[in-house]
């Protein structure tokens, strides 16, 4: 399963690292994946949908 960090998103959606975290905030975004070994990776093909509806 491909995933995308919190700057891969950013510059994918080309907002700011911060807009991510808000758009986390405000379900905009789903929630990061529970991933141990890497925090804070989100399921690309979920986040590759939602700029693709942007």
């Amino acid at each position: 399963m491909r995933t995308y960090t919190k700057k891969e998103i950013a510059v994918k959606l080309k907002v700011t690292t911060k807009t991510v975290e808000n758009m986390v905030a405000d379900h905009r975004l789903p929630d990061p994946l529970p991933l141990r070994k890497c925090p804070l990776q989100w399921d690309a093909d979920a986040i590759d949908q939602i700029a693709d509806a942007n």
